[in-house]
């Protein structure tokens, strides 16, 4: 009896001196997968000095239910807000595979060319090379005037300005964020483009590159030069008198792919205004009952960049919020839509299927191999999603691959900037977990011909002439 006790103790001193010698915050990680995944999350929380009331994480457990913590409390989305842009790109647009059409009207009795805009969210220089290098292979070289409409949407750098930040002025206020087409920026570009001698030495060395990059659909020896530019709200040259030229945009799926694995500000800002802007989005929304009351999602941008409205010296930034479980929703009709399946209206998040995959690497990027995911190896063709980083917060959101099926998963934050390198490791080791407790599964097969081509835009299709089809290199 007596050694019976002498042994208690010693277990006893043995436990506390391993309690007192190693602290809880070493402890945290080890103890991981013997804690529930909110535990973990809290505690986590509590060693980095993180407010409960600054972050939030949620995911679909196996029985199609939401789990998480704060899973209703508005929070920053930054550029997973083009989850939601794509979303209703593929909604309202009616097909991944749907095209925007630029016409050019091309009249040769009155030397005139009018352009016919169709919101191409992604007309920038070298497709303007492009059309400049048909036009010369049709013969034409110069006209007198060139005249457009608003929904020709030319910016010469959008291919290359991925997280371009816009300022302008409007009646005294001055706005700064996202990217708002100007009818007079685009005359002015135009006016540069379509006279070819005016180009500066740095296009030139542009066109160049990219000749090189599109040698069937770009030649560097453009010529064409034209007298005066303008805007026109509508055709002023009467169809009779006129060839029209069609210049089709890639597939949606591919503009979409462009803009998530980029996260392109300016492409997806001018998608989100042609489609309807912040009043429209939110009406899709709840018509689509993802949000039940406009009160659950704010939204000024596509992209996720903050608009600042600058007025009388004082400044207000605003920014797009909405909740952990709102997101969940907006990728459970993702992966609907990916599946082939209805998605018009959601009805519940989807319980997970081991033998079903929604491939979502047609629109977004993926882990360990392309955009802001590719730096994460240990997620290699695990983890299809959107990152977002704003000065105050980090996001993530997407689905996960596993034993289970499909885990779809998003976490949340606004945070001091202090704060920022924490709220990164924490989502480190939430997302080791999730692997851990779904079950880690073989990587899907997936070929990133995406990113290795550097997506630069070549893929065979046609322009249009005369209702007629012509084997060209569609540009994106």
């Amino acid at each position: 009896m007596f050694a019976t006790k002498n042994s208690l103790r010693l277990v006893l001193a043995l436990i506390l001196g391993f309690f007192f010698i190693f602290p809880s915050s070493i402890l945290s990680y080890s103890y991981a997968t013997n804690i529930s995944l909110k535990n973990l999350w809290l505690n986590q929380l509590k060693e980095k000095s993180i407010p409960k009331n600054k972050v939030s994480y949620c995911y679909i457990n196996e029985d199609g239910n939401i789990e998480g913590n704060q899973e209703n409390l508005l929070l920053p989305l930054a550029s997973v807000s083009k989850i939601f842009t794509s979303l209703w790109a593929l909604n309202k647009l009616g097909d991944e595979n749907y095209q925007f059409h630029t016409t050019f009207f091309y009249s040769k009795k009155l030397n005139r060319i009018h352009i016919q805009g169709d919101g191409d969210p992604l007309m920038g220089e070298r497709k303007i090379w492009w059309i400049i290098t048909n036009l010369n292979k049709l013969g034409i070289q110069h006209v007198s005037k060139i005249t457009f409409d608003e929904k020709f949407l030319f910016f010469p750098s959008i291919f290359e300005n991925h997280h371009y930040e816009h300022s302008r002025i409007s009646n005294g206020i001055k706005y700064f964020g996202p990217y708002v087409s100007s009818l007079t920026a685009v005359k002015n570009n135009l006016m540069t483009y379509f006279n070819t001698q005016l180009l500066s030495t740095s296009q030139k060395k542009l066109l160049v590159v990219h000749a090189k990059n599109f040698p069937s659909a770009i030649k560097t020896n453009l010529n064409f030069s034209v007298d005066a530019i303008s805007y026109s709200k509508e055709n002023p040259i009467s169809e009779d008198d006129t060839i029209p030229i069609q210049f089709p945009s890639a597939p949606l799926k591919d503009l979409l792919k462009f803009i998530n694995t980029y996260s392109n500000n300016p492409a997806s800002d001018l998608l989100f205004n042609f489609l309807g802007g912040a009043t429209g989005l939110i009406q899709f929304l709840q018509d689509s009952k993802i949000i039940e009351d406009q009160n659950e999602a704010n939204f000024f941008t596509g992209s996720g960049i903050p608009l600042t409205i600058t007025k009388d010296n004082t400044s207000r930034r605003n920014v797009n919020k909405t909740s952990c479980k709102t997101v969940l929703k907006v990728i459970t009709q993702l992966s609907l839509l990916a599946q082939g399946q209805n998605a018009d209206q959601f009805d519940d998040f989807l319980i997970p299927d081991k033998n079903s995959f929604s491939p979502l690497f047609d629109w977004l990027p993926v882990a360990g191999l392309e955009g802001t995911l590719k730096k994460n190896i240990s997620w290699s063709r695990s983890v299809i999603g959107k990152t977002g980083s704003l000065r105050d917060g980090r996001m993530l959101a997407g689905t996960i691959s596993s034993q289970t099926g499909e885990r779809l998963f998003t976490f949340l934050s606004q945070v001091s900037s202090s704060k920022i390198s924490s709220i990164v490791e924490i989502y480190q080791t939430m997302m080791k977990n999730f692997f851990t407790e779904f079950g880690k599964k073989d990587p899907f097969e997936y070929d990133s011909t995406f990113e290795s081509s550097k997506f630069l835009g070549g893929i065979q299709k046609d322009i249009i002439i005369k209702n007629t089809l012509v084997n060209q290199n569609v540009l994106y």
